[in-house]
């Protein structure tokens, strides 16, 4: 069965969220690996049996781990790849408030 360009571009946009399993910085859609082509196929045959994009997204993490995806999940350890950020910004607001206090004394 030919893909539409429709799930074809689908399938691309998908693929652009996963890293290659070889080159690590690269995304599968922009990677010429054999894995990654392999992995767009599967992505692709997904498409075409008319999986969701987060039953595809399980589908992948499921069998490659959650490092395959860009964009750490939000659970578990990865919590603080999420939270760090804010509480470091919290914590400066405070510091240099304490700072500009004691300089005015």
């Amino acid at each position: 069965m030919n893909p539409t360009q429709e799930e074809e571009n689908r399938a691309l946009s998908i693929a652009e969220s996963f890293r290659c399993p070889t080159c690590k910085f690269v995304s599968i859609a922009d990677s010429d690996t054999p894995i990654s082509n392999e992995i767009y196929e599967v992505i692709l045959d997904m498409v075409l049996e008319g999986k969701t994009d987060s039953e595809i997204r399980d589908y992948l993490i499921e069998r490659y781990g959650d490092w395959i995806v860009f964009e750490p999940p939000k659970k578990g350890i990865h919590q603080i790849v999420w939270y760090l950020p804010f509480v470091f910004c919290v914590g400066g607001f405070f510091f240099l408030r304490k700072l500009s206090k004691n300089k005015a004394k």
